[in-house]
């Protein structure tokens, strides 16, 4: 049998639970994507990785897996739902690489999913208006400085022992 001791000191607050949005709405761009193999039988999902640029969560990165390809047909239709939606929210018709994601704005609908894995879960996109553009062109530049910096920072050089 297993042991359920740890569960019981785990008090729920009701006051703290009607203060946590069910559902939240954030300006992201998406700073990161990979494709990666899931399971044994060749399923790919596209890992995205979304960096929040306003409000009480600014800067957080928030991670989402998007099925490319799934041998469970409807783990399959779901993915490609999703992939569609985020395409169609950042303006990209047809990407033939997934960089062509990277850096454009959009508005995600974060929930939470509490219990084993307390993560935050994006089930919605939505095009970024341009009155919220505002905090997407001031990460944006920030980003191009801390890359500029990056690129005049010289390298120290090292010499190989004789």
């Amino acid at each position: 049998m297993g042991n359920l001791d740890r569960f019981r000191d785990v008090v729920w607050n009701d006051e703290i639970a009607k203060e946590m949005p069910r559902h939240q709405n954030l300006i992201a761009v998406i700073v990161g994507t990979e494709v990666v193999p899931v399971g044994n039988f060749g399923d790919q999902d596209l890992e995205v990785e979304y960096e929040v640029l306003d409000g009480p969560s600014k800067g957080r990165r928030i991670m989402q897996h998007i099925p490319l390809f799934s041998s469970d047909s409807e783990r399959y239709l779901r993915g490609k739902v999703f992939f569609r939606a985020l395409c169609r929210s950042i303006g990209v018709s047809k990407p033939s690489d997934s960089s062509e994601l990277h850096g454009k704005p959009l508005v995600i609908t974060v929930s939470r999913k509490f219990g084993y894995e307390d993560r935050p879960i994006v089930f919605h996109y939505e095009p970024c208006s341009e009155s919220k553009r505002d905090a997407w062109k001031e990460w944006a530049a920030k980003e191009t400085e801390r890359l500029d910096a990056e690129a005049q920072t010289p390298q120290a050089e090292t010499e190989a022992p004789q």
